[in-house]
């Protein structure tokens, strides 16, 4: 959450740079080129559009923009109209707070011209149909007729065999690599279709001296296998049995906004003292406190916006997507009730299954009206839900679709989903702390009352029917649940993206965008954290067995 300081009830402004992603990474790269001509609106109705009066800017040449006279309040959602010929990879940010004559900085986003095509050159030395590690053909020539006029740029592969040819205007382009000393390439070549942001993989090229057929390999790992869905639950075009409840809701599916007291503190100190490490890999790891309390038979894993997972306690480290080229940021986690396994979710529903935590599908190959921002598993393990910021649920393998806040419109965008303490129905939680229930108990919402900072997470208690709530302060509220302690008034280093409970039930933590664990109450055991080493991306959210 991006905040200015307080001065008076004025207009305030927002400000930031947008990048040109040029490798489509959602990540900026150094060396990366700004994007002018780009318009930045705040999506007044979080309608995900750009509409008439909605305040704007478009970038300059440097891809600096400033929106001007903002009314104090929010959070807004910061977001950027689609460019011709290219896609946005990083909306700036759906939670902005603006105090009054105050100027919010640094609210950057990322869009890419074109899409890219990646692919491998190898050699099959030995004609038996696989490729090792030996058999790679770095330096090799690849290259691409851009523009269909039979003019070819080129590029070479790196010591691992690979290429990425970026900024490839859309529509069928030619690749074909470059072969000598009397080989031939399989195939020849390939002509791929590429639209506005899409990241072509796979276009692989094997050499050989035609003494035997060849093949060609892929790069996805066995996590992410790409079996067709199973099961596919969408808000918008699925049969009339997987509708959103927009017109006759449950008594269980309704939103209260009547003023809940709020449970947040700001005398308690933080309950645990961050423990920092310099031993992670990149990509995650696990790590051992020196002196972690409590019993080691549980445990909790963080994950990060490059897939990276950290492990603690008893939770094993079973893989995690950090080094992997990504097509979109991951944006949640979910664990086995027994913390055999664990999967992560991209922002386009992409699932990564690690462990014993099977794949029951995705929505890795739709076209979503909104983002995916978070996930949750079936008590049985054997399925679960995604939910899109615009409340639309999709549900896979044994978890069922009871309903969504898809194609409804909503005060604040959807930042969360929980499943209920029995497994069967599940939580929606808006960023103004707005609850939506589907068979499910509603026990209250933050929704109609004043927060600090917007609702970033939420979990249910495990020994009974209530839930907590927390904001990217750290403040808590509990409904029909105890209340164990909040970071809400205290000084943090970083925002606090989201929470789990201790396996328990007596309890809870919370997990900062730097890897800090807050643990609630002195009891809960403390297994460690990535609060003080260097990440390459922030951590997105946690998960407890």
């Amino acid at each position: 959450v991006l905040t200015a300081s307080a001065q008076a009830e004025a207009p305030g402004s927002i400000t930031g740079t947008i990048m040109n992603d040029v490798n489509n990474q959602d990540i900026i790269d150094p060396g990366e080129p700004p994007a002018a001509g780009v318009v930045v609106y705040i999506d007044m109705n979080t309608n995900g559009a750009f509409d008439a009066g909605e305040p704007n800017a478009t970038t300059a040449v440097n891809g600096t923009y400033t929106i001007s006279s903002v009314a104090a309040g929010g959070p807004y959602a910061v977001n950027i109209v689609v460019p011709a010929n290219g896609k946005v990879t990083n909306d700036p940010s759906n939670n902005v707070i603006v105090n009054g004559g105050a100027a919010v900085t640094g609210v950057d986003g990322a869009v890419v011209y074109g899409g890219s095509i990646a692919g491998k050159v190898t050699r099959d030395l030995n004609h038996d149909g696989a490729i090792t590690a030996d058999e790679v053909v770095s330096g090799a020539t690849v290259s691409i007729d851009r523009n269909g006029d039979n003019t070819f740029e080129t590029t070479t592969t790196d010591a691992t065999g690979s290429y990425l040819l970026t900024s490839v205007p859309n529509g069928s382009r030619l690749v074909k690599p470059t072969v000598a000393g009397g080989l031939t390439a399989t195939p020849v070549s390939r002509t791929i279709t590429v639209t506005a942001g899409s990241h072509e993989i796979g276009a692989d090229f094997v050499f050989s001296d035609g003494q035997s057929g060849s093949t060609t390999t892929t790069t996805v790992p066995p996590t992410t296998t790409t079996v067709p869905r199973t099961t596919t639950t969408t808000t918008t075009t699925v049969p009339p049995t997987t509708t959103t409840t927009t017109t006759v809701p449950p008594p269980t599916t309704t939103t209260t906004t009547t003023t809940t007291t709020r449970t947040t503190t700001t005398t308690i100190p933080p309950t645990t003292t961050t423990t920092t490490t310099t031993t992670i890999p990149p990509s995650g790891g696990s790590i051992t406190p020196s002196a972690a309390p409590g019993s080691r038979t549980a445990g909790y894993m963080l994950a990060a916006r490059d897939g990276g997972v950290f492990t603690f306690g008893a939770q094993q480290f079973l893989g995690s997507m950090g080094g992997s080229k990504l097509n979109q940021p991951i944006v949640g986690a979910a664990s086995l009730a027994d913390g055999s396994g664990y999967w992560l979710v991209a922002s386009d529903g992409g699932i990564f299954s690690f462990g014993n935590a099977k794949f029951y599908g995705s929505t890795g190959a739709q076209r979503l009206n909104s983002p995916v921002v978070g996930m949750a598993a079936t008590k049985d393990g054997n399925g679960y839900w995604l939910v899109a910021a615009d409340g639309g649920v999709f549900a896979f393998g044994s978890a069922k679709f009871e309903g969504s806040m898809g194609g409804s419109k909503l005060n604040s965008p959807v930042v969360g989903i929980t499943a209920d303490v029995d497994g069967v129905g599940y939580y929606l939680v808006a960023a103004d702390g707005g609850i939506f229930s589907y068979q499910a108990a509603f026990a209250g919402s933050a929704g109609g009352i004043k927060i600090n900072s917007p609702i970033v997470g939420m979990s249910a208690d495990p020994d009974g029917d209530g839930y907590w709530l927390v904001a990217a302060d750290g403040g808590i509220f509990a409904y029909r649940a105890s209340f164990y302690g909040s970071a809400g008034g205290m000084k943090i280093n970083a925002p606090v993206v989201g929470m789990a409970p201790s396996p328990d039930g007596l309890g809870y933590y919370l997990v900062g965008t730097d890897g800090g664990i807050y643990a609630y109450p002195d009891s809960a055991a403390f297994y460690g954290s990535a609060g003080g080493i260097k990440l390459n991306q922030p951590i997105l959210g946690m998960a407890t067995f």
